[in-house]
């Protein structure tokens, strides 16, 4: 596992500050208790991170402490510089959701998308997407049926 390979796990904002704050724990910890010692993680999620880190600190060869100090530091600089999207999704995202989200992303965007989530039940499904470059696409299921009854109304409307 590389760099690229960790900062494809990361799927939402949650995730990111989650990453950084472990990443952050290795590096305050490192020259107090060296880098294997550090693997007190809170969640499992931040577990499999730290495993995931030390596993491509050995496959690399890197020991030094000024080495793996540069690693998560330029790993921590990598996580900044995620593209990140803005959805609004009708219910709170569970692990398989967000996993279908990072593999919708991969296949469309091309590269690790970092999700900022927010629920509203009033788009009753689907999805709306935003970017900072100002893409904005509404996908709901609220906006579909707006659009149906529109047309409907216009339907209705010149028949009579």
């Amino acid at each position: 596992m590389d760099q690229v390979n960790i900062l494809k796990m990361v799927r939402s904002v949650e995730d990111q500050e989650e990453v950084k704050n472990t990443i952050s724990s290795l590096l305050e910890n490192l020259y107090k208790t060296g880098v294997n010692k550090t693997t007190q993680s809170k969640s499992e999620y931040e577990k499999k991170i730290t495993e995931e880190i030390l596993s491509d600190l050995n496959r690399k060869n890197i020991k030094e402490a000024s080495d793996i100090e540069n690693y998560l530091n330029s790993l921590l600089e990598s996580l900044k510089n995620l593209p990140m999207v803005k959805i609004t999704i009708a219910v709170s995202p569970n692990n398989h959701l967000l996993d279908m989200l990072k593999s919708w992303a991969e296949e469309n965007l091309g590269k690790n998308t970092v999700f900022d989530i927010d629920t509203d039940s009033d788009i009753l499904g689907g999805v709306i997407l935003s970017t900072k470059k100002g893409l904005y696409k509404d996908f709901s299921l609220s906006k579909k049926l707006n659009d149906v009854f529109a047309e409907k109304r216009k339907e209705i409307f010149f028949q009579t």
